[in-house]
């Protein structure tokens, strides 16, 4: 098992942050963890920066889970009964399990190691889930959560799930899953039919012809849910509900959220574009984004490990989107100190813009 807050003054101090005790943070990752192992390669093997980002990203989707929680049940503890399907090793139970007692809490997952590590060290109940649908088989649930499947299979599966899935929603219940918004991908959205599936995804492990990575729009999603038999169900749709990134479908039998609900949570998103080293200066600079419905950003800062060094100029660029930019003295900065640049908007919607260490992510570098 890998535990990075024993390791690293930076991650455990984000961590205390996420989650403060009590009750003590469950914060080891099995080592086949893919979603830890895919922030590891793209952070160029910065494990501080891959831990830092596994643990943002798991609070995220469970800060998404309260909000939902609160709207439909009046609050997560009253939730008696939670399944969250493709949970993968338990980035998000870890979480979860501080709200709810994790006898409350089924995971299920593919993997048979994933499900064996979160019975055992989260204390959840938890069954392999079969490849097909039709022979997915748990107790019905109050609360059914889907993260990042449907952006990852293809239209049969999509459909097959999707109707599996509303099956197992107990009456007076709500199943939350996310998606990517087709329209991200520009002119080829045109051609997609509502659907597009590229055989490609940070899995090595599954057939990418069954699991790629899958955009879809609201009208297939919505068409999808009519066509299992649902069509009277409410179908609510958060564009990049879910840490800023995937949008996120809660569907219910009872009455949905009305655009008064307040529980889905908007983290703003972006980039860089300029990192180098000038001098004995360290500029950067990029961009940042927000959903219409999103709070406004309210500052962008540079963080040196888990520390607030330098506020970010900000100017905007448009309605919901912004440049940001700093330039700091690079002589305080150790080689392995994790650099990241931090958008902030309302109350503590924070998302990482940029993630890196000078080692595994030199800057590039010209005359001052």
């Amino acid at each position: 098992m890998i535990e990075p807050t024993e390791n690293d003054r930076a991650v455990r101090v984000l961590a205390e942050r996420l989650a403060p005790a009590p009750p003590a943070f469950r914060s080891g990752i099995h080592e086949a963890d893919e979603m830890y192992s895919y922030n590891l390669g793209m952070l160029r093997g910065s494990k501080a920066a891959a831990a830092m980002l596994y643990y943002l990203k798991g609070w995220q989707i469970a800060q998404a889970i309260r909000g939902v929680a609160s709207w439909y049940f009046g609050g997560i503890q009253k939730v008696d009964s939670f399944l969250d399907f493709a949970s993968g090793f338990g980035r998000v139970t870890r979480f979860l399990v501080r709200d709810l007692d994790p006898t409350r809490i089924c995971v299920a997952e593919i993997q048979q190691a994933a499900v064996e590590f979160q019975r055992t060290y989260f204390g959840v109940d938890g069954l392999v889930s079969p490849p097909d649908a039709l022979d997915f088989e748990p107790n019905r649930s109050r609360f059914v959560m889907a993260t990042s499947f449907f952006s990852h299979v293809p239209s049969s599966s999509f459909r097959a799930w999707v109707k599996r899935l509303v099956e197992c929603v107990e009456p007076g219940g709500v199943l939350a899953f996310s998606t990517n918004d087709v329209a991200q991908l520009g002119p080829r959205a045109e051609a997609s039919d509502g659907i597009f599936f590229l055989p490609e995804s940070e899995t090595d492990r599954l057939d990418k012809t069954a699991y790629g990575t899958t955009y879809v729009s609201e009208s297939y999603v919505r068409e999808t849910i009519r066509a299992a038999g649902y069509g009277t169900w409410s179908v609510s749709r958060f564009p990049r509900g879910l840490g800023g990134l995937q949008d996120l479908y809660l569907v219910s039998a009872a009455a949905g959220p009305d655009p008064r609900f307040d529980g889905a949570t908007y983290y703003p998103w972006g980039d860089t574009d300029l990192y180098e080293k000038r001098g004995g200066r360290l500029a950067a600079a990029g961009w940042v984004e927000t959903v219409d419905v999103a709070p406004a950003v309210e500052k962008v800062e540079f963080f040196i490990n888990d520390e607030p060094a330098e506020l970010c100029s900000l100017s905007a660029i448009g309605p919901h989107r912004a440049r940001w930019s700093f330039d700091t003295d690079v002589a305080g900065i150790e080689p392995d100190d994790v650099l990241s640049v931090r958008a902030m908007a309302g109350t503590r919607q924070e998302n990482f813009l940029a993630l890196a260490t000078l080692r595994t992510n030199p800057p590039s570098t010209r005359e001052a």
